[in-house]
């Protein structure tokens, strides 16, 4: 009976050529987005599945805001203190906690190993039951005897292999600027999909203070408990700490990849693009096997004159369905093989880490659906046919049909209009963002990143900067406690003198002398730091009296209550924040211009620069630099910092380079949304152009006799287009508040952001409607080429 069933659908098949063709076509591309984007969502959200009871694990955030929820972004990124961790323990729900704290900054990264210097790049210390929260495979040595002790270090075998040439390395020691580590393990290199990233672990020193003790803290909880329950309790243990302002947040582990970095935006982004293009499909599919109906109605009217039932002929033409659904399955999997490596790095995963070759079940399952679910209306619509009707000649197809033809070809044009607003929107706030004045120099600037802050912000740090000053095309040089591109990521309490009762949460940078200059702000009342006056930098007498020179912001100004900017040079601001440090006053010298540091996504407080003082892990040298010949002057640039901090691979990079990473979700956003639309235009043609082909096959009795009556040919393009046309028009009315809707939520994510363009809402619809004429001219105008009397004589 099945081969039967075959037979018949593979001769119906190539019986209809331009109907099998243009749907094979149709579903093999929404199929191939529909496998790419599977790949994708199944890589994504595979990070740390693994991990032992991750189900029940959960990271503690804690950030430092003034009210309101935690963005994504913030949990995935957050630090935990240790007083957080000691809170956390007394949790009754919590059954176990493990923490992570990265040690850059306390015993570097520069290595000596028989008096040749290396670099660890992420060494963390790490509490001994790290292995009941990290998959670890261990190579060689005892990890958890290593961890507690100081002394010891466990290292990745990558980082073996680098240091001694193999990895069995359990026993030798490496020296770092304070002190000896002892090999005591060797785990093996972490996998790809997760979200930790240490290559080396050491002892987690319990008894440092817990003001100053930072790091990841994970939470193991029994079944059952209640998060927010928990998440109270923590935040009001903190609160009673006076820790204040802090907001805390439980993240599941699992999901800590997923939400960080608009990872999640842009997985459900695919999604929904796919979902798209094979609902398109299917609707081309539902539309052209229905406009086929009648050349079908005489087989279907012999099959039941002979005896079929209904069922077997619903049967036949779900099988063709579904027929056709694995032909195009088939050209999809090529499809997919020939452009992963173009997907790979759009979405900016390793092409070997997305892994086809484990979705034959997932791609005979997408199949199997797609060609019941699109056969099925055509199936039961052939198989109502009355046989007595049929075979009489008097078959009227009925009313229904063309209407779920029109109302599917106007979802296939309302999708198509919000897909390209939405590209042009994308698009151009994209380039708003690369055109937005950010308040500093983005060109001509170089940024040496991941040094030391107790070597940089040292008062004798002369040296090093005369001597980068002193490279032929580097005009200036002064560090800066983190990157301009990454954020102020440090908060402090601020008294201005106008409210010496009320206290104001404000982010801060510490620089250097001629920071202004250097990085390129604007002044617009008072003075950089400066050289000349030694007394901005920060210093502490004998005494434990703090002093130190700010510049601060317009917007600054404004909340201290000037009415302009030289009204603030001079003022006093009192600094402190909840026992971090011991208030301290500041002295005002300069205001500049609003400066946006790091991603305009990210709401901020008003911010200023201090002068030496700095909080920050690791910090940032930036010159400014002519230009000419960027290789050389950036290997001395490397020279130099190796002879005065014995840096071997210092991360230079230009920040115009740096600004364009800030946003690099957001294109691959705009690049996704942009390649889906074009897709989706084109399966929207392919459908257009099978309904159309077969509606002017059916009229050419009607397009002759309007020849031979006068008609011109445009006139006949025009009575063939006007309906598809107004189709169109209507959905893009629908269109309309749609496309307004997604891309206003979308654009909300974002401080700097464009108004919606009118001309663009015009522009998609214009272009749809352009595009819809060609396609279907293209076949009236051949149509009216037919000579009258052949049209009438065969038509």
């Amino acid at each position: 009976m099945l081969a039967s069933y075959l037979v018949t659908g593979f001769r119906a098949l190539l019986r209809q050529k331009l109907h099998f063709a243009l749907n094979v076509m149709g579903l093999a591309l929404g199929l191939a987005a529909t496998l790419l984007v599977t790949v994708y969502v199944q890589r994504e959200l595979s990070f740390d599945r693994y991990q032992p009871n991750i189900d029940s694990t959960y990271r503690v955030a804690q950030i430092h805001v003034d009210a309101g929820e935690l963005s994504d972004a913030m949990i995935a990124t957050s630090l935990t203190s240790l007083a957080t961790q000691q809170v956390a323990r007394q949790q009754p729900e919590v059954a176990d906690l493990f923490a992570l704290f990265p040690m850059t900054r306390e015993a570097g990264v520069e290595v000596q190993i028989d008096g040749n210097k290396q670099r660890i790049h992420d060494v963390f210390a790490a509490t001994t039951n790290i292995r009941d929260f990290v998959h670890l495979d261990i190579v060689g040595g005892d990890l958890e005897v290593g961890l507690e002790k100081p002394g010891n270090i466990a290292i990745s075998r990558a980082v073996a292999m680098r240091l001694f040439g193999t990895s069995d390395a359990v026993g030798r020691t490496v020296n770092y600027p304070t002190g000896k580590w002892t090999v005591t393990a060797v785990f093996d290199d972490l996998r790809d999909d997760t979200h930790y990233n240490f290559e080396a672990l050491v002892y987690a020193n319990p008894n440092r203070e817990p003001e100053q003790f930072w790091g990841y803290t994970y939470v193991r909880l029994a079944d059952g408990a209640d998060i927010e329950a928990i998440t109270d309790r923590i935040r009001e243990g903190i609160d009673a700490r006076s820790f204040q302002r802090w907001q805390i947040a439980l993240m599941p582990a699992r999901d800590i990849h997923i939400r960080s970095d608009n990872n999640d935006k842009t997985v459900k982004v695919c999604i929904a693009m796919a979902l798209l293009l094979i609902g398109i499909a299917a609707f081309n599919f539902i539309n052209m096997s229905t406009a086929q109906a009648s050349r079908r109605a005489k087989e279907v009217g012999v099959r039941k004159a002979l005896g079929a039932n209904r069922v077997q002929l619903v049967t036949q033409f779900l099988v063709e369905s579904i027929l056709v659904a694995l032909i195009a399955a088939l050209v999809a999997a090529l499809i997919v093989q020939l452009t992963l490596p173009w997907f790979s790095r759009l979405v900016e995963i390793p092409v070997e880490s997305l892994s086809f070759g484990l979705l034959a079940v997932d791609l005979i399952v997408i199949t199997l659906v797609l060609g019941v679910f699109a056969g099925l209306y055509p199936a039961f619509f052939i198989s109502s046919f009355s046989a007595k009707r049929v075979l009489s000649g008097d078959l009227q197809t009925g009313r229904t049909a063309i209407v779920v033809r029109k109302v599917l070809l106007m979802a296939q044009a309302m999708f198509s209009v919000c897909l390209i607003i939405a590209s042009i929107v994308v698009l151009m706030q994209i380039n708003h963002l690369g055109n937005l004045p950010v308040g500093y120099a983005k060109t001509q600037r170089l940024e040496v990143r991941g040094l030391d802050p107790n070597a940089i912000f040292d008062p004798g740090n002369a040296a090093l900067i005369d001597a980068l000053e002193r490279i032929k095309g580097v005009h200036g040089a002064t560090p800066f406690d983190r990157s301009l591109t990454e954020g102020a990521g440090s908060v402090i309490d601020i008294i201005y003198p106008n409210s010496p009762d009320t206290k104001n949460a404000a982010g801060f940078s510490a620089t250097g002398y001629e920071f202004v200059d250097t990085v390129g702000l604007q002044l617009v009342a008072g003075r950089d730091f400066s050289v000349d006056h030694p007394s901005d930098w920060y210093r502490r007498d004998d005494q434990g009296n703090e002093t130190a020179a700010i510049v601060i912001t317009e917007s600054m100004a404004r909340s201290a209550g000037y009415a302009s900017a030289q009204d603030a040079v001079g003022k006093v601001f009192r600094l402190g924040i909840d026992g971090r440090s011991n208030p301290f006053d500041v002295t005002v010298v300069g205001v500049v211009k609003d400066v946006i540091i790091g991603s305009v996504k990210v709401k901020t407080h008003p911010i200023f620069f201090i002068c030496g003082y700095s909080w920050a892990p690791e910090s940032t040298l930036i010159m400014h630099v002519d230009g000419s010949e960027p290789g050389m002057l950036r290997e001395q640039v490397r020279s130099t910092v190796k002879q005065f901090l014995g840096v071997e691979d210092a991360d230079i990079r230009m920040i115009e380079e740096s600004y364009g990473a800030i946003y690099r979700y957001e294109r691959r956003q705009a690049e996704l949304v942009l390649v889906f639309s074009v897709l989706a235009i084109f399966l929207t043609c392919v459908g257009l152009f099978g309904i159309a082909a077969f509606t002017t096959q059916q009229r050419y009795r009607e397009i002759a006799i309007r020849k031979v009556l006068g008609a011109t040919p445009m006139s006949l393009v025009n009575l063939l287009t006007r309906e598809y046309l107004l189709l169109v028009g209507i959905s893009s009315v629908i269109a309309f508040p749609l496309a307004y809707w997604l891309t206003s939520d979308w654009l909300s994510n974002f401080n700097e952001r464009i108004t919606q363009p009118p001309l663009g809402y015009l522009a998609a619809t214009g272009l749809i409607m352009g595009v819809a004429w060609l396609t279907i001219a293209s076949l009236a105008f051949r149509a009216a080429r037919v000579k009258p009397s052949q049209a009438l004589r065969y038509g």
